[in-house]
């Protein structure tokens, strides 16, 4: 973004009283979105609770012209998310730490001076974070010679696809007693077929 200064220099002649005055034109000239860049941009893996570093630029611009977007709504700084270090036409802006409801979110700047103006590119966000399996089951009852099944929530960023179990610490290898995980996020469980007096005992599923 360039910015041109003119300076106007009138002299009027009312009633034989002269006024004189200046008028100061800005005429900015719009550098187009090749003037406006985020780098880098494109998808970028991040873990839960890492910082994201990286620069917006337009020309003629600093860094307190700039307003960081997460999915087209301005970051404040009461989010305590942002750092900002001004550089040459702009910023270099620390972003973080994420958290995964940032996953798939789309980051990008704006130059507020000229909001019809084209945006940045973006970076969009893949935040992983580890697996987990809720919820956390105790005393459950099942009646022998029945089948006994659990829901599982179990959610991770890549998802896991597969498990492993115990039963009072012990791997279990019996084929009566399975984990189906579910596609995604969908839902998953823990079953036992036929039970016996056999199965009773503390089972633990790690993915």
């Amino acid at each position: 973004m360039a910015v041109y200064t003119f300076i106007m220099h009138f002299i009027l002649n009312i009633y034989n009283k002269i006024y004189e005055f200046y008028i100061k034109l800005l005429i900015s000239k719009h550098a187009g979105s090749d003037g406006k860049m985020i780098t880098p941009s494109g998808q970028v893996t991040l873990a839960e609770g890492e910082t994201l570093s990286f620069n917006c630029t337009s020309e003629a611009m600093t860094s307190s012209d700039i307003i960081l977007e997460l999915n087209s709504r301005a970051v404040l700084a009461s989010e305590n998310l942002v750092a900002v270090t001004t550089i040459d036409n702009g910023a270099a802006i620390t972003f973080g730490p994420v958290r995964r409801s940032h996953n798939s979110g789309r980051l990008r700047c704006n130059f507020f001076l000229f909001p019809r103006s084209p945006y940045t590119a973006e970076i969009r966000l893949n935040v992983t974070f580890p697996p987990s399996i809720t919820p956390n089951i105790t005393n459950e009852t099942a009646i022998e010679g029945t089948s006994f099944t659990t829901p599982l929530t179990i959610t991770g960023d890549p998802f896991p696809v597969s498990s492993n179990k115990t039963k009072d610490e012990v791997s279990v290898q019996d084929g009566r007693i399975t984990v189906n995980i579910g596609s995604g996020n969908g839902a998953s469980s823990f079953t036992i077929e036929n039970v016996n007096r056999t199965d009773s005992g503390s089972y633990t599923v790690n993915v």
